[in-house]
């Protein structure tokens, strides 16, 4: 467990995963994703992998899930209200506490801001897939 000022980053239990999942969603439709967030779709996504969620005030807020067997970051999600905090920044620096390096992850080209956050917290953009839909970034931190 991290502690961060006004909120803690912890490994996840069972009684968070509605908590996260609400949160996908929600992340989701704010978007413009070519699938819907859909609650049965959250707990397909992140089944065999690692979660630690961002604790503020004693209710979950956002969450990281880690393919572990790649250390590959699948999702990052903070609640909108409860965005620049450093909580993003907070469960990727835990994740990157965790498991082995050099991690990935993917982020869609269209989302400028989530690819100048990871750019930020010194992830580098080493591959782009142009031809996918939607179209993605590839970053690593080594």
């Amino acid at each position: 467990m991290t502690k961060q000022g006004l909120f803690t980053i912890r490994g996840a239990c069972p009684k968070d995963m509605p908590l996260c999942a609400r949160i996908w969603c929600a992340e989701k439709q704010r978007f413009p994703w070519p699938e819907a967030g859909e609650i049965h779709d959250f707990y397909r996504q992140i089944e065999g992998e690692t979660l630690f969620v961002a604790e503020y005030s004693g209710t979950v807020v956002g969450f990281i899930s880690v393919y572990t067997p790649d250390s590959f970051i699948h999702h990052l999600f903070v609640q909108h209200e409860y965005g620049r905090l450093g909580i993003g920044s907070a469960l990727l620096c835990h994740a990157l506490q965790w498991f082995p390096k050099p991690m990935t992850l993917k982020c869609v080209t269209w989302n400028r801001s989530a690819c100048l956050f990871y750019q930020r917290n010194g992830w580098k953009k080493t591959t782009t897939w142009a031809d996918e839909n939607p179209p993605y970034h590839v970053f690593t931190f080594s």
